[in-house]
């Protein structure tokens, strides 16, 4: 069974606070490294996520990489309009 998760970076003050956000909800082992080389391990070790990434304006560039390496770990992901959310 996928677990879906909901990201909204735009919720967050950083990119590492994130990342420990991320290791809580996905229940990450306490040695997950907080970027996204760490993520892959993490996901392509056990790909049961499925992830619904709310459309960033402000880390832009890193949803784009976010999604690479969500995809290429082997995970479901898709973007939506933050108007779009199902809460």
């Amino acid at each position: 069974m996928m677990n879906k998760i909901v990201i909204n970076l735009d919720a967050f003050d950083n990119i590492k606070e994130f990342h420990l956000w991320l290791k809580y909800e996905c229940d990450f082992p306490d040695y997950y490294g907080c970027n996204l080389d760490a993520l892959y391990d993490c996901l392509s070790e056990y790909p049961v996520f499925e992830f619904e990434i709310v459309d960033s304006v402000k880390y832009e560039n890193y949803q784009s990489k976010l999604i690479d390496t969500i995809q290429d770990a082997g995970c479901s992901v898709s973007v939506v309009d933050k108007n779009q959310i199902n809460e």
